[in-house]
């Protein structure tokens, strides 16, 4: 009985495979003419536009960080090969998985944000923005199961999409103080 269930463990854990990304340097930090202030009333209307939830905040040290918001909920559809499916999208690179022997696939990856202004002068702030990705790699084995059964996390790292969109938001839309 040990024998059996260890050529099922094996299998199991053989059948799956996983390459984490390349981490690129990635623009987080940027100068905006502007004060502090006018630049987080932006950074609210920002997040409210965008419907990302807040977790915590401090104005007096001027520090957001947001609540996890899903980007990617795909399904990869039947696949018994276990072929390796991309888990990059624009926003993140999380390597390669695969799962084999499954009846279909999805990956789930969410992002939050992490922002801190740092005034320099009364007229310009320096913006540092860090998007964070959490990734998982799902699979269906028992086609009669209710729901994934088999899966692991995934190391995802940022291509600099969301905080180069952030940082030209606060940039564009920050009133300038003459």
């Amino acid at each position: 009985m040990k024998i059996f269930i260890s050529i099922i463990f094996l299998l199991t854990v053989a059948c799956s495979s996983y390459k984490p990304p390349i981490t690129l340097p990635v623009q987080r930090m940027r100068v905006v003419q502007a004060d502090a202030d006018s630049i987080w009333k932006t950074v609210i209307k920002f997040v409210s536009e965008h419907n990302i939830p807040i977790e915590n905040m401090d104005h007096s040290s001027y520090f957001i960080k947001t609540k996890p918001v899903m980007i990617v909920k795909g399904e990869g559809g039947t696949n018994f090969t276990g072929e390796t499916l991309p888990l990059v999208n624009e926003y993140c690179d999380c390597g390669e998985a695969s799962i084999g022997n499954v009846w279909s696939t999805s990956s789930h990856i969410a992002y939050t944000y992490n922002i801190v202004l740092v005034p320099n002068l009364s007229s310009q702030t320096e913006v540092r923005v860090n998007a964070f990705f959490d990734g998982s790699y799902l699979g269906k084995r028992n086609f009669t199961s209710a729901g994934n059964d088999v899966g692991f996390d995934v190391k995802c790292v940022s291509k600099g999409t969301l905080e180069v969109k952030l940082l030209d938001y606060l940039e564009k839309m920050t009133p300038k103080k003459p």
